[in-house]
């Protein structure tokens, strides 16, 4: 992942400064020199813990369209080396669209150059002689430009998951977890919830079975969903408004149930005798006939 970068960027002293909007770059390189993934997003659409890190996996996995699918990675323990991350790649790979095979090569360290840092000199070359970046859109084409084979992807609020670390205790009386800080190559395989691991790379791989029992598969969950219980499985499509979505959450039931609370408060209110309170009492709240449409919610 690129370092963070803040936005707009401006040449211009005189202007009104306020909280900059931060953007993330997750790159994915090929070594084959054809298409290279720069996926974009911003703080407003999702943040970068582990579960967002992933999203932006699945959403190259899906652009390659390979049965067998190879990531180089470096040791970095809150994108690529994570139990969340392995929970989501376990679950990619059993589902209708997935691959075949996913594997992680992860770099030694102190020699984690490669070629997506090659990609990220060229973004930060192309913004440099740039001289003002004012929107998200604004940077997008900035990566656009910087190189040939770059692609910018943006993700949206429907791109991103709610992946949760579904391995169980490393140490039970059947099972022992690797140390992810000394594991070099992880594997996954279709029709499977096992992970197959490396501690060094003359090693053989060794089989495990890393999931917690009830977490036999993993949903794919939007951004609405509640870390705890069943919640709402609502599907939005990728060109649903903000409206749909407050309907989707917000049912005719639970509506009329929040009119007829909040004309009763009303009620209660306007007979009080202090005329001050009854001038400001929202005027939805004295709808006769309670609706989606007169509502000032």
């Amino acid at each position: 992942m690129q370092k963070v970068i803040l936005l707009p960027k401006m040449t211009l002293k005189e202007h009104f400064f306020v909280s900059r909007l931060v953007t993330f770059n997750e790159t994915f390189a090929s070594l084959n020199n054809t298409t290279d993934y720069v996926v974009l997003w911003h703080e407003g659409i999702a943040g970068r813990c582990a579960s967002d890190v992933a999203s932006a996996y699945m959403k190259c996995i899906n652009l390659c369209e390979k049965d067998n699918v190879v990531f180089w990675a470096d040791n970095c323990t809150g994108q690529n080396k994570n139990w969340v991350l392995f929970t989501a790649l376990c679950w990619c790979v059993n589902q209708n669209w997935g691959p075949k095979t996913i594997t992680l090569k992860f770099l030694e360290r102190g020699h984690t150059f490669m070629r997506a840092d090659s990609i990220h000199g060229n973004i930060g070359s192309a913004m440099r002689k740039r001289p003002n970046i004012y929107t998200f859109d604004d940077f997008v084409d900035v990566c656009d430009g910087s190189a040939k084979k770059i692609r910018p992807v943006t993700l949206g609020v429907h791109d991103f998951y709610e992946f949760e670390d579904g391995h169980r205790a490393r140490t039970s009386k059947t099972v022992t977890l690797p140390l992810l800080n000394k594991v070099k190559v992880i594997k996954f395989q279709s029709g499977s919830r096992s992970m197959w691991f490396i501690n060094n790379f003359n090693g053989q791989f060794e089989e495990v079975d890393f999931l917690k029992v009830r977490e036999a598969e993993t949903s794919n969950n939007f951004r609405f969903m509640p870390p705890n219980g069943e919640g709402l499985l609502v599907d939005l499509a990728p060109e649903s408004t903000p409206l749909d979505a407050f309907r989707a959450l917000f049912t005719q039931q639970v509506v009329t149930f929040m009119l007829e609370a909040i004309n009763a408060y009303a009620r209660h209110r306007c007979q009080l005798n202090n005329p001050a309170r009854r001038q400001y009492l929202p005027t939805g709240t004295l709808s006769q006939s309670p609706n989606f449409t007169s509502s000032w919610l």
